[in-house]
């Protein structure tokens, strides 16, 4: 199932949609006479939904959708799946070929860093540039939104925590000359106001059968700058949510973005940051596309 989080239109209230093909039905629709409206709002309430009433509200989408019950997909705005997650943690340096390429050598364990819930936009806002940054870069990356409350979870059943997939654009502010060691992420880089876009839409893990193959793809302007698969992560997203909830406890909601490969600008030579009103797509064809134009007024 898709999900989505949107204004729909002649309405200010925001709803959580299912979507169907081109269609979104709000599933407040599908869940009435059954639960109060609070899910149908809120997407961290519907992901607590019990999932024998998860499914039922997908199969009353379908049949609304197909009944021309539902809003023309064009005709709503898209928001973030996950507007405000409780924990948003990413991975640094996790794909083999950036290691390779800048001579990192992976850690025994996962390079963690947080973002912030005021970095998160949906997948087709503005993304706005402090004047204090001069130099930003793109970052495609698969985003994993967690749908359960774990703790000590054994790799093998890690995968079942996860209640979908999404896509996020892992913005970061760069620093020349860059620090020599890899543990040099910090959060005045990673955890900037609107740095986190994501989107379009939330891909239950029911429908991703496989999330370490999937392909991604970035491009700036038209132009493809990244196209990598999640085979070739460091750590897999079963092994992070392991070594993750070794020490931490996580919640539906909660996210984690699973770093990129190459393509990035700064690895470029020379590097190329991204320019104003440029305007940077994430794609993988299971999930969708998010776009955002980048506002830079240091750079006019």
């Amino acid at each position: 199932m898709k999900l989505v989080r949107c204004l729909v239109p002649d309405s200010d209230r925001i709803q959580v949609g299912i979507q169907v093909g081109d269609a979104i039905v709000p599933v407040g629709k599908c869940l009435e006479g059954s639960h109060d409206g609070h899910p149908a709002s809120n997407m961290i309430d519907f992901l607590r939904l019990p999932q024998k009433v998860r499914n039922q509200a997908h199969a009353q989408g379908k049949e609304l959708a197909g009944a021309g019950l539902g809003y023309s997909l064009s005709a709503v705005r898209l928001l973030a799946p996950v507007h405000r997650p409780g924990k948003f943690i990413g991975l640094g340096y996790n794909y083999k070929a950036l290691c390779e390429y800048e001579n990192v050598k992976p850690g025994k364990t996962p390079e963690l860093f947080v973002k912030l819930v005021t970095s998160v936009v949906g997948p087709f806002d503005p993304v706005e540039v402090p004047k204090v940054i001069d130099k930003v870069d793109y970052e495609a990356e698969l985003g994993v939104v967690i749908g359960r409350y774990c703790r000590n979870v054994p790799r093998a059943k890690a995968l079942d925590c996860v209640a979908g997939y999404t896509l996020v654009n892992d913005i970061t502010a760069k620093v020349i000359p860059r620090p020599p060691e890899s543990g040099s992420v910090v959060l005045s880089l990673k955890g900037v106001d609107t740095f986190a876009p994501t989107g379009p839409c939330l891909v239950t893990a029911d429908e991703i059968k496989d999330p370490q193959n999937l392909t991604l793809l970035c491009r700036v302007n038209g132009e493809q700058k990244q196209e990598f698969s999640t085979s070739d992560m460091v750590f897999s997203i079963a092994e992070v949510i392991a070594y993750l909830t070794e020490r931490i406890t996580l919640e539906p909601g909660d996210m984690i973005t699973t770093g990129t490969s190459l393509g990035i600008g700064i690895i470029l030579k020379p590097p190329v940051f991204l320019k104003d009103h440029d305007v940077v797509e994430i794609e993988a064809r299971e999930i969708g596309t998010i776009r955002n134009p980048f506002s830079i007024p240091a750079l006019r």
